[in-house]
């Protein structure tokens, strides 16, 4: 007897790009792997127009639209089991945040890669985390998300040391490689690592212009909101968080292949340490909120020592949880975290997690 085909999950996936090199982005790869992973996208919504399953397209009358976007989905493609979210950061996030809404208040589930809605309106997305996949927002595979949730490490007196920024990482170890910056920036950019937006253009010191300024106080705001406070807040937006300005000199003494150069991100709830970083030196930063002190910078970390030969290499993010009162061993994480692979890698685990189905 013939096995019955399985049966497909009806989705709906929003933010595919419509420019650059579809192989990279994380919308397309998404939309190729999506029958593998027991997805049938009913449809594919992207800033200009939407793809439906026969291959048609209708273009949105209004570029960007959201209103409208949602609209023909709706008419379209009814009721999906699952959305998935993939929209570039843009501005505040209120475009990605009317997507999410849409679709959380009538209860059909989100896995989203999108930071900045969390980041910027914490209060209104809160109340749905049991109904949306967020760890694809900060970390990739390594979920450091979800592991410090499940660890409730805001009930406890912790450090946690973070690599959270994949690009940043990538570009610096390509350094020490002897790649040079300007080709590892060039790759990065090539390969989907850094994406074509929000200012992280060609050449290096605005690639890590767009990645600290921006991609970072983002992602410090989705983690603070989803781990540092409760569901009732106080949130945090990345707006609180100042990186201090650094120049294309300062760049290239913190890429000297010499050093072993990492960006980290530190949180703390215990007023009696002392923060990593200060603040003053170029492209770190320094926030007091709450229980907790965020600091953030570049940081030599050689072989041969504790934190340098945990410290993630490449495209790695990564997470180190101290408990300061010692009745917990250390907890070390490191996972691949920029590119449309370890993306949607975890877009897909996120959505297997809500639907309750086996990864």
């Amino acid at each position: 007897m013939m096995k019955s085909a399985k049966k497909l999950i009806p989705a709906i996936l929003i933010g595919h790009r419509d420019d650059g090199d579809k192989k990279f982005n994380i919308g397309g790869a998404l939309a190729r792997r999506s029958v593998s992973k027991g997805y049938n996208l009913i449809g594919i919504g992207t800033s200009r127009y939407v793809i439906l399953p026969d291959k048609s397209i209708i273009t949105l009358k209004r570029p960007g639209d959201v209103r409208e976007l949602l609209s023909i989905l709706d008419a379209e493609c009814g009721k999906p089991e699952m959305v998935f979210e993939a929209m570039p950061p843009m501005e505040r996030g209120q475009k990605a945040l009317k997507c999410k809404l849409h679709y959380l208040e009538h209860g059909i589930p989100v896995s989203s890669a999108e930071k900045r809605a969390v980041a910027f309106n914490a209060p209104k997305l809160v109340p749905y985390l049991p109904i949306l996949g967020f760890n694809a927002m900060v970390g990739g595979n390594s979920r450091v998300l979800s592991e410090s949730r499940e660890r409730r490490i805001r009930h406890e007196k912790v450090k946690v040391l973070m690599v959270i920024n994949g690009t940043v990482n990538f570009d610096l170890t390509e350094v020490q490689d002897c790649h040079g910056l300007a080709n590892a920036c060039a790759t990065a950019r090539t390969l989907g690592y850094a994406e074509p937006d929000d200012g992280k253009g060609d050449g290096p010191h605005k690639q890590f212009g767009g990645e600290i300024y921006g991609d970072v106080p983002s992602k410090v705001a989705v983690y603070y909101n989803l781990v540092c406070v409760g569901e009732s807040g106080p949130f945090i937006t990345p707006d609180v968080i100042k990186v201090k300005k650094f120049t294309a000199r300062d760049l290239r003494r913190y890429t000297d292949g010499k050093f072993r150069n990492r960006y980290f991100v530190e949180f703390c709830n215990d007023a009696s340490e002392r923060p990593r970083f200060d603040g003053k030196a170029p492209g770190s930063f320094l926030l007091k909120t709450g229980d907790w002190v965020i600091s953030g910078g570049f940081e030599n970390v050689p072989r041969g020592t504790s934190l340098g030969d945990w410290a993630p290499n490449g495209v790695e993010n990564g997470m180190l949880i101290e408990y300061l009162a010692g009745h917990n061993d250390p907890v070390r994480l490191a996972a691949a975290g920029a590119g449309s692979g370890p993306t949607t890698d975890t877009l897909f685990q996120d959505a297997a997690a809500l639907l309750k189905l086996p990864y």
